[in-house]
């Protein structure tokens, strides 16, 4: 069977990773699988070994109806050449709209709350025509059943996986003091300029602790800014991006999720393989499905720098909790298992 997987592009994220985890798992499974990227962008992952990779090149400045059109040519022509038998797309309504167009059977996935995006005509149409509409908690599944889309809805929480360390390594921004780690795109849903407020108050009481955040974005320049205003320079690091993730998570002592927003988190589900004990705001969908507070993690009802900071500093001061939570944390790989995350979409494909 022919399956394309298709994301806008391979930069740094979970929703990339995702579509990297699905094609992989299909390889394996006998599928002939090709992942389509559409737009422009340096890569940041490797494409799995047995998986085609199909990159488009296309350029998403171009907002204008010309652009649009010639982007909707160029993907109508991908497929038509291809002729898959499945296509999963991942956050790419387009691609999903020409696949129901072209009667192709379309496994459409949201990786962000599904309310929060914008449900325009073309995704309507998708939601409603799609074989199937994958969701990442059971609020998406019933907010779009309460709109009485029309597609089959299934839940296809993220698996936990605990990633191989490249290499024995400590990276060189981890200081000899404790960690903190906080890792994710730098863009205003993910947080961290409360973060960096939290952590002015955590390094009033608690100097010999570190913070590292791993990501890059558009909000670079303006988080530094704040760190340089709050006088932390010394106590916080803006890491960039890393590619020895799993070296990032053995060596944190504290996992940091300070999103507004989520769909199903990767990073967290991530370092909490490795043992990382989180602390983490209850966003509307997806660290409540991931953390069971005072267990393995610590889990805030209020997004706010006050109630961060004496979350973090509750861990901090607190080792017996932190050791406790940390080996509670690493069980999540028997929660959110891959083998049973590649099946669910096995089955999607072949029914």
């Amino acid at each position: 069977m022919k399956v394309i997987i298709t994301i806008p592009d391979l930069r740094m994220g979970g929703a990339e990773k995702m579509s990297l985890t699905q094609a992989e798992g299909l390889a394996k499974k006998g599928f002939d699988v090709t992942l389509l990227t559409v737009y422009k962008a340096q890569d940041f992952y490797t494409v799995p070994a047995g998986v085609k990779r199909l990159a488009l090149n296309l350029s998403h400045a171009r907002k204008n109806i010309l652009g649009k059109t010639k982007s909707l040519r160029t993907l109508y022509k991908t497929l038509k050449e291809i002729k898959p038998d499945v296509i999963i797309s991942n956050m790419m309504v387009n691609v999903a709209a020409l696949g129901v167009l072209l009667k192709i059977k379309t496994i459409f996935v949201e990786h962000m709350q599904l309310d929060k995006t914008d449900i325009n005509i073309q995704k309507k149409f998708v939601l409603n025509r799609a074989a199937y509409c994958v969701f990442l908690s059971g609020r998406d599944e019933k907010y779009f059943k309460k709109h009485r889309f029309k597609s089959a809805a299934r839940v296809i929480q993220n698996p936990a996986v605990k990633l191989a360390a490249l290499e024995d390594k400590k990276p060189d921004f981890l200081k000899p003091a404790k960690n903190a780690v906080a890792v994710g795109r730098l863009v205003w849903e993910k947080g961290f300029d409360i973060l960096i407020r939290a952590w002015k108050k955590t390094a009033e009481k608690h100097p010999d602790w570190h913070l590292s955040i791993v990501g890059d974005g558009p909000q670079k320049d303006s988080l530094a800014g704040l760190i340089k205003e709050y006088k932390i320079d010394g106590s916080v690091t803006l890491a960039g991006q890393y590619k020895d993730m799993a070296n990032v998570y053995k060596n944190a002592d504290i996992f940091i999720l300070s999103s507004r927003r989520e769909g199903f988190p990767v990073a967290l589900c991530e370092a909490m393989a490795w043992g990382a004990p989180p602390v983490a705001f209850d966003c509307e969908t997806g660290p409540s499905d991931i953390i069971q507070n005072n267990h393995n993690g610590v889990l805030l009802n209020e997004s706010t720098a006050q109630e961060l900071a004496g979350g973090i500093n509750f861990l901090i001061e607190h080792e017996d909790k932190r050791v406790q939570f940390a080996k509670n944390a690493a069980e999540i790989i028997f929660r959110f298992g891959l083998e049973e995350y590649i099946n669910k979409y096995a089955d999607l494909c072949r029914n």
